[in-house]
């Protein structure tokens, strides 16, 4: 990510300066030219501006959000290695209890014995951290 945004940095100091005078400026120029780009998606640049910088479960890469619900949120992502992409459901922290904890792990199970073609296959589950996924 570091990578990224610093190549993205050379690149826009080449091109014509802003004349706002207004850093945020050329933030949201830098903003711009990453999804320009397709280094990062709008999802990910409003993460940025939260301070949140982690985009990475195990051994995948978090694209975009999906969805959510009374029990997780769900992430479109991609696996690093095999290239495939997934939907990931996430427990998030601040649900996080032991019997939420307990809870989720159990729908797991559940899933990984599910096999019908009406029904979405697990392929991976595990935490990395404090963090759950399915």
């Amino acid at each position: 990510m570091k990578n990224l945004c610093l190549a993205a940095r050379a690149e826009q100091s080449t091109s014509a300066p802003s004349t706002d005078g207004d850093s945020s400026g050329g933030e949201r120029d830098l903003a711009a030219l990453l999804i320009e780009r397709g280094w990062l998606k709008p999802w990910h640049v409003e993460q940025l501006k939260a301070g949140r910088t982690k985009f990475n479960l195990g051994p995948y890469r978090i694209l975009d959000p999906i969805g959510q619900g009374g029990m997780g949120h769900v992430f479109r992502g991609e696996h690093r290695l095999m290239g495939r992409v997934v939907a990931i459901k996430v427990l998030p922290q601040h649900k996080s209890s032991p019997e939420a904890i307990d809870s989720f792990m159990r729908e797991i199970r559940v899933q990984a014995q599910l096999d019908h073609e009406n029904l979405v296959r697990a392929y991976d589950a595990g935490y990395e951290g404090n963090v759950y996924f399915l």
